[in-house]
């Protein structure tokens, strides 16, 4: 069993509609989280405030950059010409840069959403011209992505801090491909599922939709808040890996 472990979730992406803030329910229980730039979700507003709730629970702060494409929510992938997508991830993280700098914290980590991100993961190429760019803002940041990827490769190869992710609440199709959301059952909200996922993430283990085991490296867990009962599974999931005897903590 890995002796340490960081825990990320997506935030800054809703503003409460019920009254129920996920962002204010799950930050105690992170380590690291990947703020919406404005673009998919989030607003000046929102970021502002989900830093400073970061900061309040002593959390790794990263941005969460995304095709532009808020009517879908950043979830389609887009013909969007490189040199135009490459400007757009360089403005939207900017922005996190500048409302971390007012606050006096730096950006830790970029971990792409939706889209960008699977597209990444399986094309080195857009994978390079993005980190590159990345590289070029802020040498010293993470790159946060699908473990086993081309997402991790380009960063090695350009020489980039990289972090395998993996997921609590997604079912796999092989170890470094996620279920289609669009299918039923690809989003895991089941207490004991998430943690049995959980469990084999902490023995660098993943079990595939179709049974088959995978050895897998497992350096950061991502619970997604709009995942339902994602305020209850992370307080859970942070519970369980602590009686485990491993440590909860971003790479800082």
């Amino acid at each position: 069993m890995i002796k340490s472990i960081d825990l990320n979730s997506d935030v800054g992406e809703y503003s409460p509609i019920d009254g129920s803030d996920y962002d204010t329910a799950i930050m105690p229980y992170v380590s690291s989280c990947n703020i919406a730039c404005g673009v998919h979700s989030g607003s000046d507003q929102k970021i502002k405030e989900t830093i400073e709730l970061a900061i309040e629970h002593d959390v790794a702060i990263g941005a969460h950059p995304s095709y532009n494409d808020p009517k879908n929510f950043g979830r389609l992938s887009l013909n969007t010409p490189l040199k135009i997508l490459v400007d757009q991830i360089e403005r939207q993280v900017l922005k996190i840069m500048e409302a971390c700098a007012k606050k006096n914290r730096t950006l830790h980590h970029v971990k792409p959403h939706g889209a960008l991100y699977n597209d990444m993961a399986k094309n080195e190429d857009l994978a390079l011209a993005i980190i590159a760019k990345l590289k070029s803002i802020k040498s010293d940041c993470h790159i946060y992505g699908l473990a086993n990827s081309k997402t991790i490769s380009a960063a090695m190869t350009l020489d980039m801090t990289s972090t395998h992710e993996v997921f609590a609440d997604r079912r796999y199709v092989n170890c470094n491909q996620l279920q289609s959301r669009s299918i039923k059952g690809s989003v895991i909200s089941e207490s004991d599922k998430v943690i049995e996922q959980v469990f084999g993430f902490l023995n660098n283990e993943l079990t595939d939709i179709y049974g088959n085991k995978h050895l897998i490296k497992a350096e950061t867990i991502c619970l997604h808040s709009d995942t339902p009962h994602a305020r209850v599974l992370a307080k859970q999931i942070f519970q369980f890996i602590k009686k485990q005897g491993v440590a909860v903590g971003s790479n800082r």
